[in-house]
């Protein structure tokens, strides 16, 4: 992929945002491209250590750093954002609800903690062959300290939420990663990895971890990262986010976090101040 660098500012007007709303500048970088068979998401030099929960047993409270009060806010947004898509683009469709999964933040907070997912101040996927397969969104921000429900408040402008409207320019469109020209998820992949009920790989859970202390950008400054991740994965190429029709979806076939043998793209944004990073 090409790198895509660009500096925009953003001022906080707190939605879902906790506390008092500072000014803060936001980059974005691309989603990774669509599911390709034998292919995974490369982290740099750096080994990878942490991309799944060393725990085999169910982790307690939210199973990562984040606490429970973000934890219920980041569901209720999630939520909220899948009620309205269901609405606008399939009137018949019944949501279906994610709810937190204390492994799959285990998982999080693992990719958070590893130094391979902020590796030169930038934003590196973890592996999807061995990460579960699950979907992954990422962000980062510089100063501390961590603010996670920044990338659920949409009156943020680079904010997971703030890429509504080009997804609703799009209309719900099929993710064309495979296409020789395919751009369209890049405006929206983190968006709709939030709304993801395409019964192809239905998302009914999601857990994020945060880490405070990792470098953010090239300029040598300090910060914290975010990562979501989500089972079943979402943005699989050549599906829509909401199905068409009116059919309710299915449940999933089972609550194993186990690989579905679906590769998803999985998408990342990053916040470096007034230079965005540009990442493959």
């Amino acid at each position: 992929m090409k790198p895509n660098s660009f500096a925009t500012a953003a001022a906080l007007a707190g939605l879902i945002m906790m506390g008092p709303a500072s000014p803060v500048a936001f980059g974005q970088g691309d989603p990774a491209p669509g599911p390709v068979a034998g292919t995974v998401d490369a982290v740099g030099a750096v080994d990878a250590r942490g991309e799944t929960c060393s725990s085999s047993d169910l982790p307690p409270g939210t199973g990562s750093q984040i606490n429970d009060a973000d934890a219920a806010a980041i569901v209720r947004a999630h939520n909220d954002a899948r009620r309205d898509a269901a609405r606008k683009y399939n009137p018949g469709l019944t949501a279906t609800p994610v709810v937190w999964d204390a492994k799959v933040a285990c998982d999080a907070q693992a990719w958070a903690d590893d130094p391979a997912s902020s590796a030169g101040g930038g934003l590196h996927h973890s592996s999807r062959a061995t990460n579960g397969n699950q979907g992954e969104n990422l962000l980062n921000s510089s100063p501390g300290p961590a603010r996670p429900l920044i990338a659920f408040d949409p009156s943020v402008s680079f904010s997971w939420m703030a890429e509504k409207p080009e997804f609703d320019a799009d209309n719900n469109a099929p993710v064309n990663s495979g296409a020789a020209d395919g751009t369209n998820y890049k405006a929206w992949g983190h968006y709709s990895q939030i709304v993801w009920m395409n019964p192809a790989s239905l998302t009914t859970k999601v857990g994020c971890g945060v880490k405070d202390g990792v470098p953010v950008g090239n300029s040598g400054a300090t910060g914290w990262i975010l990562v979501c991740r989500y089972f079943e994965a979402g943005n699989i190429n050549g599906q829509r986010a909401i199905p068409p029709g009116g059919a309710p979806v299915p449940p999933p076939q089972s609550p194993s976090t186990a690989s579905s043998g679906v590769r998803p793209a999985m998408a990342k944004q990053n916040d470096n101040l007034l230079t965005a990073l540009a990442v493959d």
